[in-house]
């Protein structure tokens, strides 16, 4: 960062001028579901167009007597439980399924101080997750489960923030 290089100053040059900044943002549109065992699927897209923790996608299911479960207000049956010793042919992940990953900050900031000739004194300051967002796991996938398409785990899947100081001294 060009801040204060040229200053006159060289208390103030040495001290706030020749700061370099690195910063790594990471978006991603998040990992995908793995689909349901023991069902097929009906052919209708499982998403949801308002998804929460207790309802992360369509859960409506035709049992192998033909009655419906899971099915929150006027929702379609996306999946139909397999008959005993039916071959499963489903997918193992769903496409528009996917999990929410929020995006990661990741900055590093560091300056060379000369000392005397070649002996020079670097700090460095390092975060990762530098906004502490946390990701949570996938929901439920367990036809079979009470808690089928919600989130029961709500253990923080990524590293939390980590914020490292450093000093090298190289002559």
């Amino acid at each position: 960062m060009p801040f204060f290089a040229n200053s006159p100053n060289r208390i103030l040059k040495q001290s706030l001028g020749g700061w370099s900044l690195n910063l790594i943002l990471t978006a991603s549109s998040g990992e995908l579901y793995a689909a349901p065992t023991g069902v097929q699927s009906t052919g209708l897209n499982p998403n949801i167009s308002n998804p929460t923790a207790s309802h992360a996608f369509n859960t409506c299911t035709v049992t192998v007597s033909g009655a419906l479960q899971n099915c929150v207000g006027s929702e379609q049956p996306v999946w139909a439980i397999n008959q005993p010793f039916t071959l499963n042919n489903t997918t193992p992940y769903f496409g528009g399924l996917r999990s929410r990953i929020p995006p990661n900050v990741n900055l590093s900031l560091f300056k060379s101080f000369p000392i005397y000739d070649r002996l020079k004194l670097e700090f460095r300051a390092e975060s990762f997750n530098l906004v502490n967002t946390p990701q949570f796991g996938a929901p439920d996938t367990n036809v079979n489960d009470a808690a089928f398409g919600s989130l029961t785990n709500f253990a923080q899947t990524n590293d939390p923030r980590n914020i490292q100081l450093a000093l090298k001294l190289t002559f």
